[in-house]
């Protein structure tokens, strides 16, 4: 969202000759924050592939959660057997 209306703004200001602060300013936004504002948020459960115009750290970081997450419910279940076995003794 925000990369899409962001390069739109700036096609249309290298078409008119302006920078793109002067067309944010045009189409009623203080300042690039107040543009960013104005964009709706990612939901929820969207996949981390949907931030990549956020830049690739953000993509790596939420892939590399998700393997961590894996990796932690795999070692969960190979220790089910001895947590059942241990918890039947005094």
């Amino acid at each position: 969202c925000v990369q899409n209306a962001y390069e739109q703004i700036a096609h249309d200001a290298a078409r008119y000759g302006r920078t793109a602060l002067q067309e944010m300013t045009r189409r009623g936004y203080k300042n690039f924050r107040s543009f960013c504002q104005d964009c709706p948020q990612f939901p929820l459960s969207c996949w981390p592939l949907a931030f990549a115009e956020l830049g690739s750290g953000y993509v790596l970081y939420f892939h590399f959660l998700a393997f961590l997450a894996a990796i932690f419910a795999a070692l969960v279940l190979l220790q089910l057997p001895a947590l059942v076995l241990y918890a039947q003794e005094n």
